[in-house]
């Protein structure tokens, strides 16, 4: 389910001093049609998620016992907190830079252990990025590895991951198709730009624009998808193979 909460990882920026919080949590009736309200999952360990508003801004998202709460600055998601129930389990910094870009992404597990992204923006529409990880208890960084992200209207539809001298053998090259309705996700505020982080992270549902068909880990298929959709061509129904595993969604919205 938090590869759908976070699909899931590019562009306003308005600095205030606003952010979300519990006192303000809302469900919008009046919101426009689109903004997903609930995701039922089939199988074992499937959960039903209950997607909370603030305005077009995602406030949280409860799965069971697990709530995922988002803060914002202005129109950017600047944070992220997942708790199991009274317990936080992660924490997902985002910094920007002036521009509005991402610059920075930085999950921390409830341990201390972190692993942070670093993203450059090339002149060709590619955004590059450095991997490295740590922990609590000292400032050493292992460098996980370098990478290029590819985009074809505004979605991730390549990831080329590279591991460096000596390791070449282990780089590796992920693919993603796309359909042409409408992403859950296209018209909540702030999920544009940290959909390029969610997308190193793994998910196989929903890019920013448009719906994941296909997941290829360099030739290998892993994960493909099939649709069923409304009249206003957002998704309804999720049937997914992943590695010989079926599931299925079913989503509905305000």
């Amino acid at each position: 389910m938090k590869r759908i909460i976070f699909a899931l990882s590019v562009l306003i920026l308005i600095f205030t001093s606003c952010s979300t919080s519990d006192e303000a949590l809302v469900n919008e009736p009046s919101l426009p049609s689109g903004f997903l309200k609930q995701v039922i999952e089939s199988g074992t360990g499937g959960a039903t998620s209950t997607f909370t508003y603030s305005g077009a801004k995602l406030a949280n998202v409860v799965s069971g016992t697990e709530k995922t709460v988002y803060t914002y600055t202005g129109d950017l998601i600047t944070e992220i907190k997942v708790y199991e129930g009274s317990v936080l389990m992660e924490t997902i910094i985002y910094q920007y830079a002036t521009n509005g870009n991402l610059a920075m992404s930085k999950n921390t597990n409830s341990s201390g252990n972190y692993v942070k992204n670093t993203f450059t923006y090339n002149t060709d529409g590619t955004i590059s990025y450095v991997k490295v990880s740590g922990n609590a208890t000292t400032t050493q960084i292992t460098p996980y590895f370098t990478g290029k992200v590819y985009f074809t209207n505004g979605d991730v539809t390549k990831v080329y991951i590279d591991y460096g001298p000596g390791n070449q053998s282990f780089n590796t090259t992920e693919t993603y198709t796309y359909d042409t309705n409408i992403s859950p996700f296209k018209n909540v505020i702030g999920f544009e730009k940290i959909n390029l982080a969610e997308e190193l992270t793994n998910n196989f549902d929903f890019g920013i624009n448009h719906n994941i068909l296909t997941y290829k880990h360099n030739v290998t298929l892993l994960t493909s998808n099939v649709f069923a959709y409304n009249t206003s061509n957002y998704p309804t129904q999720l049937t997914q193979t992943s590695m010989g595993n079926v599931s299925t969604k079913q989503m509905s919205y305000y």
